[in-house]
């Protein structure tokens, strides 16, 4: 499907090179998106993304769910925060004849995207050693303190056809402020979950300081999922900077950072599409082209 996108967009630019259509810019833009909608999901909602998995077939009935673990590494690189997204595009400029007052910004994008988390914690004590304080005569206890976690995250990486139609507004000669509309729309080339569960030990725990032995055990699985289809609507309101206005070389350059809210629906393996409002932003750089 990558192969397929990519040749699309080969014969479209193709396809300009024959008609009036002038590319006129190249971009390279980065960025990142924050949703509100809450990914934090039920454990059960990993059965079928997890199938035959030995953590899913553990016992969590008593566990409190969606608490973070005080001693858990972030062992999947994103158990933690999953509303987030981030992306990397390639683009070009367009100018239409009908259309003369604004660009058309069309390329590809990658879009990581990390939607569904699960967490659950479990703490037991268990009284090893009393003694009295010397100093007050109270009774002091020694405590065995058993920590335990459970954590799971679905996320996927998607390439994306991104255009946006871009209206600019120069203010002075280097600044410039621009708006448009924006859609991306791809699927997925890595889609992916990942379970951790976790068990820490200290021994012997007064007064909330661990002066015994501290000891860790963990377990993780990673299993591969379907393909996934995204789509994102945006607008971006941007700001731009033109690296010089007398050199030469200089001239055809600018930077840019764009606000960008946006909705976005995203497909997951056997649930429902998620429908995710939520704000990005983007920074990029602009080369210009005679």
């Amino acid at each position: 499907m990558q192969i397929r996108i990519v040749s699309i967009l080969f014969l479209a630019i193709s396809y300009m090179g024959t008609s009036q259509i002038k590319i006129t810019q190249l971009h390279l833009n980065q960025g990142n998106h924050i949703t509100f909608i809450n990914p934090n999901v039920a454990l059960d909602g990993f059965n079928d993304l997890a199938p035959n998995s030995m953590i899913m077939g553990k016992d969590f009935s008593a566990f409190s769910q969606n608490e973070l673990y005080p001693y858990s590494p972030n062992v999947n690189g994103n158990n933690l925060v999953t509303n987030t997204a981030s992306f990397n595009a390639i683009q070009v400029g367009l100018k239409l004849p009908k259309h003369p007052s604004g660009t058309l910004r069309i390329g590809l994008s990658t879009v990581k995207n990390n939607l569904l988390n699960t967490r659950g914690t479990y703490t037991q004590s268990f009284v090893v050693d009393t003694f009295i304080s010397v100093q007050n005569g109270f009774m002091i206890f020694a405590d065995s303190i058993v920590y335990q976690y459970y954590s799971g995250n679905y996320s996927n990486q998607q390439l994306r056809l991104d255009g946006a139609y871009i209206w600019e507004n120069e203010a002075g000669k280097r600044w410039a402020f621009t708006a448009g509309l924006g859609l991306s729309l791809g699927l997925s080339y890595q889609s992916r979950t990942t379970l951790s569960y976790g068990e820490r030990i200290n021994s012997y725990v007064v007064n909330n300081e661990n002066k015994g032995t501290s000891s860790f055990s963990g377990e993780y699985e990673t299993f591969s999922n379907k393909m996934a289809w995204g789509t994102t609507a945006y607008v971006p309101l941007g700001i731009g900077f033109k690296l010089g206005t007398k050199r030469p070389f200089w001239i055809p350059w600018m930077v840019y950072t764009e606000l960008r809210p946006f909705v976005s629906i995203l497909s997951i393996p056997n649930h429902s599409p998620r429908f995710t409002p939520g704000i990005g932003t983007a920074s990029g750089i602009r080369y210009t082209l005679n």
